[in-house]
């Protein structure tokens, strides 16, 4: 049966039903996912079976809503008795997405699995625009900045190398619109254990840095960082009380022969994006530390941050 025929044309009420199981993730390849959301209500499904768009909704009346779908087949929510109408999109991430929804879940399936080249992207999901597709690619690293915001780990120890970054990220809400706001980021990652944490702070002052230090590296790590120099943030007096009182060293890679993770990730980054600077890369390490720690089940884990991050 053709989406015309399942659907008639006119606006009907499509009713609640129990929620489509959901499929092991991990073993989703593009084909599935393409087949699950052949048309509009398998798409509806399977956004609601992951938690990603809301099942149910209430209106501002305090009525339980109906999903009703358009002539162009289009859903909407929609409250019988007072006529309120909402997007079925409402408070999710989705909210505001500019290309089909389907094509978006592609572009998220190709970011997860890290076929992120301009040329795939604009062309699996039918993108026009490099703009378009560096705004979508800053939205979802957004996730994972939320997700170690959120979940901060405390790494390193004596002998251990953790590498550290600093930027100044730009926060937007939902997958459009203007950025809210620009706050400093500071992080550290430990390769040995994939364990990570970053944090919004008001400045990167000297005295900022070393209570940061102190709270989330441990004792006698050995802190690696090229991109800014510490010593030039934290001062001779800063490095030489965290090393009296933390028994911390700090490594400059470029001066030293020492391989580090992030530095090489950054190159491979730069290449594969041309070049990456400015506000485009202010995120970067986030997404690094994330697919570091999430590698094995990408896909999985980015609905489930997605779900908490905007809950429905």
């Amino acid at each position: 049966m053709s989406d015309t025929e399942a659907f008639p044309t006119s606006t009907m009420v499509i009713k609640n039903e129990t929620l489509i199981p959901q499929m092991d993730l991990r073993a989703l390849n593009l084909d599935d996912l393409l087949y699950l959301t052949r048309d509009q209500r398998s798409l509806l499904d399977f956004l609601q079976s992951y938690n990603l768009i809301a099942s149910s909704q209430k209106c501002s009346c305090h009525r339980e809503m109906d999903i009703r779908q358009k002539k162009n087949e289009k859903f909407f929510w929609q409250c019988s008795p007072c006529r309120t109408t909402y997007s079925i999109l409402k408070d999710s991430f989705f909210y505001g997405v500019r290309i089909p929804l389907k094509e978006f879940l592609v572009f998220l399936y190709l970011w997860a699995y890290k076929m992120v080249s301009y040329k795939t992207l604009k062309r699996e999901c039918r993108i026009t625009a490099n703009c378009t597709v560096r705004d979508y690619k800053m939205v979802i690293r957004n996730i994972c900045v939320e997700h170690f915001l959120r979940h901060p780990e405390i790494i390193g120890g004596k002998g251990c190398r953790v590498e550290i970054d600093e930027s100044l990220f730009s926060i937007r809400k939902y997958t459009t619109g203007r950025i809210l706001k620009q706050v400093w980021i500071f992080g550290g990652y430990e390769e040995a254990t994939n364990g990570g944490f970053l944090v919004a702070v008001p400045s990167m002052d000297a005295d900022t840095l070393i209570d940061l230090i102190k709270e989330f590296i441990h004792p006698g790590t050995i802190i690696i960082s090229s991109c800014w120099s510490a010593q030039d943030r934290l001062g001779l007096k800063g490095c030489k009380n965290l090393k009296r009182t933390h028994k911390c060293n700090f490594i400059d890679p470029t001066h030293l022969d020492v391989e580090t993770v992030w530095q090489d990730a950054k190159k491979e980054r730069d290449k594969a994006e041309c070049g990456a600077h400015g506000k485009t890369a202010n995120s970067y390490f986030a997404e690094f530390m994330w697919r570091q720690k999430f590698g094995n089940a990408p896909l999985e884990i980015l609905f489930q941050q997605i779900a908490e991050m905007y809950p429905v």
